[in-house]
């Protein structure tokens, strides 16, 4: 995906935006779409929930074919988060954050990522909110301006 970091009018909401550029599949340089980020992370939310029985299906086979991949991000994960966690966080808030997300079948995110090109949060109960999985898994590791659940 190619990305640009100016300013175009979205083809979606047609407002003066930074865009995101893309190919058509198999078209020609000159035939991008441009939509602004909303835009374009609101596509990807539909496009997960028509397909998500499948992108599970396909996920679950990929898992169980690379499992030493598997492994090893679950591993490095494991200690970044480790090496993420200050001495002054509070355990019991920070399990406590992840039982009331189970119970409501919500994820929990790091509002400052962990691992991040740009800045490294800390895995500690003020980094830590309660979204909806399909919001957390569109936002991915980047960094967005948001607000305690």
């Amino acid at each position: 995906m190619d990305r640009l970091l100016e300013y175009k009018t979205c083809s979606k909401c047609r407002e003066e935006k930074e865009i995101t550029s893309f190919y058509k599949r198999g078209g020609k340089r000159s035939d991008y779409n441009h939509e602004c980020k909303s835009c374009s992370s609101q596509r990807n939310k539909e496009a997960y929930l028509k397909n998500k029985d499948k992108i599970k299906e396909r996920n679950i086979k990929w898992k169980k074919e690379n499992k030493g991949i598997v492994n090893s991000h679950t591993a490095k994960r494991k200690a970044t988060k480790l090496n993420a966690t200050p001495a002054w966080a509070n355990e019991e808030t920070i399990k406590n954050i992840y039982k009331v997300a189970k119970k409501r079948g919500q994820h929990v995110d790091h509002i400052v990522p962990l691992i991040n090109s740009t800045v490294c949060g800390l895995h500690c109960e003020d980094n830590l909110q309660l979204l909806d999985p399909i919001d957390n898994l569109t936002k991915g590791n980047r960094l967005y301006e948001t607000s305690h659940n």
